[in-house]
């Protein structure tokens, strides 16, 4: 284990770690060296630590490192240390005992980023948005469910704004974004997406509007890939006929 974290080179100037693999306790070192009193985006994190380690001569051979910041992020020499302040976004402060992030802290809650999104898939200028209160997600898992009550809407414009519009000051708490899909046609997407919840039940008819349903990002993600699926298909008959 490495007990102080922030110094991945020698009394020399050496890098410390060359020819070796990344691994998490690496991880750490140099994610508190590059990192250390920042708030920073998690995939920025990674991608900058593994560089960092392949530049100065270190060995990173696995296809992803998410996991080696999970394993950072949750271990002792961090522990009090790193913050989850929003969806994707961390802050560091590794030092002494009065540089401990505190979770309620006032200058942090008022850093905080109001909406980022969990994942974000496809390509072009529309967007099909989804986006929930965790109220409603951990209400659902403690009954066991896997579904829960999402809002599935479109914008041609920011998603972002979109839903800050909508939901920015109405309620005490942000949204959780988990999902936005970029696509040619917004219309024609969220019209394919709320199709299938429709034929699957999931619609909740007595919401304001029509774009609330009970369901879950992952089962969104798997409708849109049967949409994409289906497009690939009738693709493929059209340069046949």
């Amino acid at each position: 284990m490495i007990n102080d974290l922030g110094n991945p080179f020698n009394e020399s100037g050496e890098y410390k770690y060359v020819n070796v693999e990344l691994m998490p306790q690496i991880f750490s070192d140099i994610l508190v060296y590059l990192f250390n009193g920042k708030q920073f985006k998690r995939k920025t994190a990674i991608k900058s630590v593994v560089e960092f380690h392949i530049k100065n001569g270190g060995v990173a051979q696995k296809p992803a490192y998410d996991n080696a910041f999970k394993k950072s992020s949750k271990s002792d020499s961090l522990d009090g240390y790193i913050f989850n302040l929003a969806h994707g976004t961390w802050k560091l402060t590794y030092g002494g005992s009065d540089a401990k992030v505190e979770v309620a802290a006032s200058e942090e809650l008022e850093s905080r980023e109001p909406f980022m999104v969990d994942e974000e898939l496809g390509e072009g200028r529309g967007s099909v948005y989804v986006y929930y209160y965790d109220v409603y997600r951990d209400r659902a898992l403690l009954r066991g469910d896997a579904h829960w009550e999402c809002k599935v809407g479109k914008t041609d414009q920011s998603a972002m704004g979109r839903i800050y519009a909508q939901a920015g000051t109405a309620y005490p708490e942000y949204p959780h974004v988990a999902l936005v899909i970029k696509c040619s046609s917004a219309k024609n997407m969220e019209d394919a997406l709320h199709s299938v919840l429709k034929v699957r039940g999931r619609w909740i008819e007595s919401a304001p509007g029509k774009e609330w349903f009970i369901t879950s990002p992952d089962e969104i993600k798997d409708i849109y890939k049967g949409v994409l699926g289906e497009i690939s298909h009738k693709d493929k008959e059209s340069a046949q006929k």
